[in-house]
């Protein structure tokens, strides 16, 4: 009997005792030499109150355990329902690796790599660590990053960092990936220059081949360097596009256009200084400022192209016919001989055609009488006649064809009959627009061919106004 009640005494004593030293214990934290006293008080006024131990309390203790992170995110899970963001901060309080935490998430969440990124940026992971992460627990590849990421809400200055240090992407490969993940191309851009430390050339070489868009990558280098404005400018920026490749001129021109707000005459003025061909001038006006023949005309003119290029885009280009393309040209400024030789070259037109042309330009009759003589034949005759054809007055033909030729007045009224005009207006010709005088006139009427004296008589008295007597004593001497 009495060693029955000796034996249930010591039972009772080491139940007790076993109970002491389990509610004492100390956790295998501080039993390694990591002393967590804050955390021991926290564990246990949690489980003397009826509380569950927090996320981050639970997970410090398993981390001081030396617990795996996915035992410690199965844990969290299974036991407080925690879901991953609240796991992953728990971890990382912790003190585990993003690299574990991604792994961990990954097994027991079943996240992928923009859900993981999203837990591993509200757990106060860091871009860099992120991508340490998703390419070891998802194999994440540039691009895969780069998009996960951004829609994680990580800055894109720390990605782009994270990309260049941890994936060791080249600049291309970094605006290939931002661009992929919808990043602006102002972003991409600058990137490339402060990150990457490229000029804009190299900047550019690169964005034409990621974003394509011409109007947007001339936006882009403007902004992030400082071209300033004005031609100058545009021309430092086209210089750069035609180094880099590109071969479309229109698009060159559209962003010019936007960037420097240049006119049509500026930016012919502007490709001229690059020597870029007076084709691809004239076609970059008429995409890029809707310009017609004459506006284009002006503006090549101006930029210094030669009325022969001129001539050839308004043609071909404009589909100019000659009378169109002779008004541009004269409108333009270019002269009248060199519009006259140019449009010859390349419409072939008749003289008489050519003179009409240079009629409805509002050339005088003296300057196309001069291109005439220079650039068909030197013959007043012939000159005068194509002038009369051409439309214009007997004044300005007879004057024109005196001060051109030195013609005098018997053969100004040869010719004048040649070209069909009548005795009258021959007469008229020589008295009232050449001021000779009444004998003068009709010696010259008379060597002319014209015999009828009584048509001379009436000439003298109703043109010329001088009386019957002074008609006859006229005529009595030639």
């Amino acid at each position: 009997m009495l060693t029955l009640r000796n034996t249930a005494a010591a039972l009772v004593f080491a139940i007790a005792a076993l109970n002491w030293l389990q509610a004492t214990a100390m956790p295998l934290g501080e039993r390694s030499g990591f002393p967590v006293p804050s955390l021991k008080l926290e564990l246990a006024a949690d489980k003397k109150a009826g509380r569950k131990a927090t996320p981050e309390a639970v997970a410090r203790e398993l981390k001081l355990q030396r617990a795996p992170a996915s035992t410690t995110i199965r844990t969290l899970k299974r036991d407080h329902r925690a879901s991953a963001p609240v796991s992953a901060k728990a971890l990382r309080g912790a003190g585990y690796s993003a690299i574990d935490t991604a792994g961990a998430l990954r097994k027991e969440y079943r996240t992928n790599a923009t859900a993981s990124a999203k837990s591993l940026r509200q757990a106060g992971y860091s871009a860099a660590e992120s991508a340490q992460a998703l390419r070891s627990a998802h194999k994440s590849s540039t691009n895969q990053y780069a998009k996960a990421a951004k829609q994680a809400g990580y800055p894109f200055a720390a990605v782009a960092h994270a990309l260049r240090d941890i994936y060791k992407s080249t600049a291309q490969q970094a605006a290939e990936a931002m661009h992929a993940a919808g990043h602006s191309p102002n972003q991409i851009g600058s990137m490339l220059k402060d990150e990457y430390g490229l000029n804009a050339q190299e900047t550019a070489r690169i964005l034409v081949t990621v974003i394509t868009v011409i109007i947007i990558v001339i936006a882009v280098i403007v902004a992030i360097f400082s071209f300033g404005a004005g031609t100058a400018a545009a021309t430092a920026v086209l210089a750069i596009m035609i180094s880099i490749g590109v071969a479309s001129y229109n698009e060159i021109g559209d962003g010019l256009k936007a960037a420097f707000n240049l006119n049509a005459s500026q930016m012919a003025e502007v490709f001229k200084t690059k020597n870029v061909a007076v084709d691809k001038t004239a076609k970059m006006l008429k995409h890029t400022y809707n310009a017609g023949g004459e506006a284009a005309a002006k503006a090549l003119k101006q930029a210094g192209y030669s009325v022969t290029q001129v001539a050839d885009q308004l043609k071909t280009v404009f589909n100019a016919t000659g009378e169109n393309a002779t008004n541009w040209l004269i409108k333009a400024g270019y002269s009248v001989n060199d519009a006259a030789g140019a449009i010859i070259a390349k419409f072939n037109p008749s003289a008489k055609q050519l003179a009409t042309w240079l009629k409805k330009a509002g050339v005088s009759a003296k300057n196309t009488a001069k291109a005439l003589k220079e650039k068909i034949e030197n013959s007043g005759k012939k000159v005068l006649k194509w002038l009369k054809q051409a439309g214009y007055g007997r004044s300005s033909v007879v004057k024109a064809i005196k001060d051109v030729f030195t013609g005098n007045a018997t053969n100004i009224a040869k010719w004048m009959r040649n070209a069909g005009y009548s005795w009258t207006q021959v007469t008229k010709g020589l008295f009232n627009d050449l001021g000779k005088s009444a004998s003068a006139t009709a010696q010259a009427l008379f060597k002319a061919g014209l015999k009828n004296m009584q048509t001379m008589t009436n000439l003298l008295t109703s043109v010329v106004k001088v009386n019957a007597q002074t008609a006859a004593q006229i005529i009595a001497n030639l």
